[in-house]
């Protein structure tokens, strides 16, 4: 019931912030292709390669209001898109809604016939009968309203997230109904209601994430990468790169062969949208802000990781004491405690793995991020404040000119003082420094340039690297390494008392 609540405020909230979006005037505006909109049924075409892009067109397509925009262009000309559309997609949302009437009447059934004699169970098939009939309502939605307008967006998560939940809640109620069945009818509901589940969560796990089609770019003959066509059994056991490392095995790689990142990861999607964000504090509190999703995300895997790993040690411990007291639980409780060890010890590894994985995606994208910004910053101090700065071209070649007039002017002065007999070493001294005033201003601003643009190289191509790479394995230390501790330390108190504070 928890988790049907927070699916149902979640698409309350998700469809409320839609509809405010869509009323506000700074909406965006059809696209037009001479004068004539596009269709959205064709956008997933093939680009046509006998109309090929004029300059003015390019141009047109980076100004925006009358202000030329930088990193919006999402394909690179002479690219190759293609829609990939997932196998039954519509049929396999039809077995879906089947499988989920098939619940219905079988918490329905076990309402109506009374084969639930005891107060828990027969709460618990009434919350089951509420989870389904909210479980078919989504279902319906994504059957009858996907291919339109009036589509609700991720439901597919809301659906696969309930399917996962159910299927390990229905999992020990199924254990028990085959240890201890309070009757035949019951048993056999029982069985059917887990059956169903199980089909569900496999097609669950087994499904593209969201069951939707995919564009797929192949730019400049290099193929496109594989994550948004894997599973989520792929995602978790990384199996969508087994390809990949199969033909590396027979065959040295080559970059032609090597599959092109995601649109989303790319440097010109990462940079565009990071100047999207307001920038109101400093820098690394904005890129924390900015990265918060995949931070939360990744600090979660983590810290399941890190519990995880006291979870084989824990269940060694049960059985130890099994074998030396078996009176103190079945034996059927001994077989759980022996499979869990295996189990126990491979979601920890998909946990830490994810965290991983999550981590190096932010590696990169915090990268991208930072040489972009500081290869911006350099140029617009160079275009300001350089030597060979072409927008002050015109006032340094001005005050040059007033420089060599004050320099003659001086020299002039000194030769007649010479000439004279006045002051002639304090101002031939003072004239040959004159004299020589701009060189040594060129030579001693060099080292300084040189220095600046030593720290530019040394920003973009070793800070920025050793800053994203902290972020790849700073989950260790925020998340890991605490809950370790903690759960750790829970557990000496248990054995030591207050021993084990210290």
């Amino acid at each position: 019931m928890i988790i049907i609540g927070l699916s149902f405020v979640r698409l309350v909230i998700q469809n409320i912030v839609r509809a405010v979006r869509s009323k506000s005037p700074r909406g965006y505006e059809r696209i037009l292709n001479g004068g004539a909109s596009i269709s959205p049924a064709t956008h997933t075409e093939l680009p046509r390669e006998e109309e090929p892009v004029s300059e003015s067109e390019d141009e047109a397509d980076l100004t925006i209001g009358g202000g030329r925009l930088a990193l919006v262009k999402t394909t690179t000309r002479g690219s190759i898109v293609q829609a990939d559309i997932p196998q039954a997609q519509t049929l396999s949302v039809f077995v879906e809604e089947l499988a989920v009437a098939g619940l219905v009447a079988i918490n329905t059934a076990a309402l109506a016939t009374g084969a639930y004699d005891d107060d828990r169970r027969r709460m618990s098939a009434i919350a089951g009968l509420v989870v389904w009939v909210y479980t078919l309502l989504l279902t319906s939605l994504r059957l009858f309203l996907g291919n339109t307008q009036w589509r609700v967006p991720r439901l597919w998560n809301h659906t696969a997230t309930i399917y996962s939940f159910q299927w390990l809640f229905t999992l020990v109620i199924f254990r028990s109904a085959l240890i201890h069945p309070a009757s035949r009818l019951a048993q056999s509901l029982v069985i059917a209601e887990f059956a169903l589940t199980s089909l569900l969560f496999g097609m669950a796990i087994s499904t593209r994430k969201g069951n939707k089609t995919i564009l797929l770019e192949w730019e400049d003959g290099i193929e496109p990468g594989r994550e948004n066509l894997a599973s989520l059994f792929s995602h978790y056991t990384f199996s969508w790169v087994d390809s990949i490392i199969w033909a590396g095995w027979k065959e040295p790689l080559t970059m032609k062969r090597v599959w092109n990142l995601l649109p989303r990861d790319k440097a010109a999607a990462v940079l565009a949208s990071y100047r999207q964000v307001k920038r109101t504090t400093v820098l690394s509190l904005h890129l924390v802000k900015y990265f918060k999703g995949m931070l939360l995300a990744q600090a979660i895997w983590a810290a399941f990781g890190g519990a995880l790993a006291f979870a084989p040690t824990l269940l060694l411990r049960q059985i130890l004491e099994y074998v030396e007291n078996p009176s103190i639980a079945p034996r059927n409780v001994l077989w759980l405690y022996v499979i869990l060890l295996p189990v126990s010890d491979i979601v920890r590894s998909i946990c830490d793995g994810q965290a991983l994985w999550i981590g190096r995606k932010i590696c990169i994208n915090i990268r991208a991020i930072l040489v972009g910004e500081i290869y911006a910053k350099a140029l617009r101090r160079k275009a300001a404040a350089g030597n060979d700065s072409t927008l002050g071209a015109k006032k340094k070649k001005k005050e040059e000119e007033e420089e060599e007039q004050g320099v003659k002017k001086k020299g002039l002065l000194a030769k007649a003082k010479r000439l004279l007999g006045l002051g002639k070493d304090s101002d031939d001294k003072k004239a040959d420094s004159n004299a020589e005033g701009p060189e040594n201003k060129d030579k001693k601003g060099e080292p300084d340039e040189q220095a600046n643009l030593g720290t530019i190289i040394n920003l973009m191509s070793v800070d920025s690297f050793k800053v994203s790479e902290v972020t790849a394995y700073l989950h260790f230390l925020v998340a890991a390494a605490p809950v370790q501790l903690l759960v750790a330390i829970t557990l000496l108190y248990r054995v030591m008392g207050l021993s084990a504070i210290p």
